[in-house]
C-alpha cells in the first residue's frame, strides 16, 4: 500500500497534477491521516488506554522478586509436608527455556518469515527493475 501510493504520488508529481513536494509525501501523509482515524479503534479494542500504559523495569523487578518469593514459600511448604523428612524436589515448570516445543515453533517461524522476505525482497526487485 505504501509503496503504492509512493509510486502514485512521484507518478502525478512527475505528470505535473501535484507539486514535486505533495507527490513525494503523498504516502506519508495518506497514512498518517489513515492512522489517526484508525487510533481510536485500536483504543476501544484493547481497553481503556491500556496499551499506552509504560511498564517500567522497576515494577517488572518488583513482580518478579514477589513471584519469586511465592515460588520459594510454595517449596518450603511441599518440603516441610513431605513424609520422613524426604528432601527430594518437586518436578516443576520453570527452567530449561527454551523447551522442545518452543525451539520447534521458533525454527518453522523463522523458516516462513525468511521465505516471506526472501519473496517481498524478489517483488522488489522485479517491479523496482523492469
Amino acid at each position: 500500500m505504501y509503496y503504492s501510493l509512493t509510486v502514485a504520488g512521484a507518478g502525478f508529481a512527475r505528470d505535473g497534477k501535484l507539486s514535486p513536494w505533495t507527490g513525494i509525501w503523498l504516502a506519508n501523509i495518506g497514512l498518517t491521516i489513515l492512522a489517526i482515524i484508525l487510533l481510536p479503534r485500536m483504543e476501544q479494542l484493547r481497553g481503556d488506554r491500556g496499551w499506552l500504559r509504560r511498564v517500567t523495569r522497576l515494577e517488572i523487578w518488583k513482580r518478579f522478586m514477589r513471584r519469586r518469593k511465592t515460588q520459594a514459600r510454595k517449596r518450603a511448604a511441599e518440603l516441610a509436608k513431605a513424609p520422613n523428612g524426604e528432601t527430594e524436589r518437586p518436578l516443576t515448570s520453570e527452567g530449561s527455556f527454551p523447551r522442545l516445543i518452543d525451539i520447534y515453533l521458533l525454527r518453522r517461524f523463522l523458516a516462513y518469515f525468511a521465505l516471506l522476505m526472501l519473496a517481498f525482497i524478489f517483488l522488489f526487485h522485479v517491479f523496482t527493475f523492469f
